[in-house]
């Protein structure tokens, strides 16, 4: 295990905030990951740390980070074992050279495998739950590991229980389906051009969509009627091409961060009276100014 004392966390997150932990925590194995979550109630784990704003003032808590806990395994010609930190695009690579579709989506994504089941990551109408079949957690609360089933799951758009419980993914195994190796490259080689074209590379520093989509409507399409391309606080702007991107031009820090995400909401309400929810996840500093702007962004706006 390899433990970092005041560690700058701009390369661990892809919006690259540039801000200080006291602790930093590498495992080696799953067993390193699990006493150190024992051991450490206050700690925030960071896979490839998109769809995430940490705070540039002292975050409150450490860090783990499951780089290293990456190991893809066959268990059968059809089913996947993945550990948390393995990255979903070489999952969707490794499932290609077996010729299995179900994973064209994720070959942009710059999740791991941990943050793609935590938030049912999605694209092209398909779902990290639609091949899912079971994962393994540490249940914090009452120390243990268990194995959670897709009912266990509770899956929904950008939703799973993970969210709701103390509960930390280790492993999770995927069902897919033997398909044409041709048309699994073609439908991947489509899914690439279309991030390259409606979503920013990770050269342009940003943490993916910046809100979820509204029942029934999209975010950036609503962001864009109102104007918002045009917004930059301090470096954090609005990209060019898709209104619900946040780019961070310039060393924004995250209260310049939240401070945008404030101002494209409001806009947003003032003209369709549709309260937009965070897509991304905030992990809070001592600053209190911006721990209120996350309070509003994620309360529900009323008249």
């Amino acid at each position: 295990m390899i433990i970092e004392k005041n560690y700058n966390l701009k390369n661990l997150n892809t919006l690259k905030i540039d801000t200080v932990a006291k602790n930093v925590y590498f495992p080696q194995t799953e067993d390193e990951f699990v006493e150190i979550l024992k051991n450490n109630k206050n700690i925030k784990v960071l896979g490839n740390g998109s769809n995430v704003l940490i705070s540039s003032f002292n975050p409150k808590c450490d860090f783990v980070v499951t780089h290293n806990l990456n190991e893809i395994t066959f268990e059968n010609e059809n089913t996947i074992k993945a550990q948390a930190g393995a990255f979903g695009a070489q999952l969707s690579k490794l499932a290609y050279e077996k010729s299995i579709s179900g994973f064209e989506f994720l070959i942009g994504f710059p999740s791991t495998v941990g943050g793609a089941v935590y938030m049912n990551a999605s694209c092209h109408n398909q779902y990290t739950s639609d091949n899912f079949f079971s994962c393994v957690v540490y249940d914090v609360k009452n120390d243990k590991k268990i194995v959670l089933t897709k009912n266990d799951m509770k899956f929904d758009y950008r939703k799973s229980v993970l969210q709701d419980e103390n509960y930390i993914i280790l492993n999770a195994t995927f069902m897919l389906n033997k398909g044409d190796k041709k048309k699994i490259d073609e439908i991947m080689k489509r899914n690439l051009e279309f991030r390259k074209t409606r979503q920013p590379s990770l050269k342009l520093p940003n943490a993916g969509s910046i809100f979820k989509n509204p029942q029934g409507d999209s975010a950036g399409r609503l962001l864009d009627l109102s104007g918002v391309k045009v917004f930059n606080v301090n470096g954090a702007k609005v990209w060019e091409n898709h209104a619900n991107f946040i780019i961070n031009e310039n060393n924004a820090t995250s209260i310049d961060i939240l401070k945008l995400m404030q101002l494209m909401r409001n806009v947003v309400y003032d003209r369709y009276k549709i309260s937009l929810e965070p897509e991304i996840e905030f992990v809070a500093g001592v600053n209190e100014e911006e721990n209120k702007i996350w309070a509003d962004l994620k309360s529900k706006k009323e008249d």
